[in-house]
């Protein structure tokens, strides 16, 4: 019977704990209504710190706008889609990504797919001067001018 009443207030204890965790976590949803105007083209890729070399030279190219959707060039392949930010927190999504299906031939369909790979796991940005950095790890980004 000791044991149970132990277990009983050990589990009480973690959900007390975690819901103060919880509700101590300023883990805001709230996005900004209006977008950002930028046309930037890419300007260097870096993955875990080092600078990503591509199978070949590419500047895929990216415009955000004010109504919260973007287009593109990827390689190959115009890509558009919406996205959502927190200026607040740096929060970035990219959603409902969608390009056209052009045939690409070898070295640069290995470059587009590298490059839609990097974007699709883009989760928060910064902006400085007149460079922005859209990350998808803490020493990961495409860096855009």
């Amino acid at each position: 019977m000791k044991t149970t009443v132990l277990q009983s207030l050990f589990k009480i204890a973690l959900l007390l704990f975690g819901m103060a965790v919880g509700f101590g976590c300023d883990d805001s949803d709230e996005w900004n209504e209006e977008g950002m105007e930028i046309s930037c083209t890419l300007a260097k890729t870096v993955e875990n710190g080092t600078e990503v070399e591509y199978p070949t030279k590419i500047a895929p190219s990216l415009i955000l706008k004010k109504d919260l959707t973007f287009e593109g060039n990827a390689v190959c392949n115009s890509i558009q889609g919406n996205y959502r930010y927190n200026a607040d927190n740096g929060r970035f999504i990219i959603e409902d990504l969608i390009m056209t299906e052009l045939a690409c031939i070898s070295p640069y369909s290995e470059a587009e797919s590298m490059y839609l790979g990097y974007l699709k796991k883009i989760s928060s940005f910064k902006q400085e001067g007149e460079s922005i950095r859209l990350y998808f790890g803490k020493d990961s980004y495409l860096e855009y001018r």
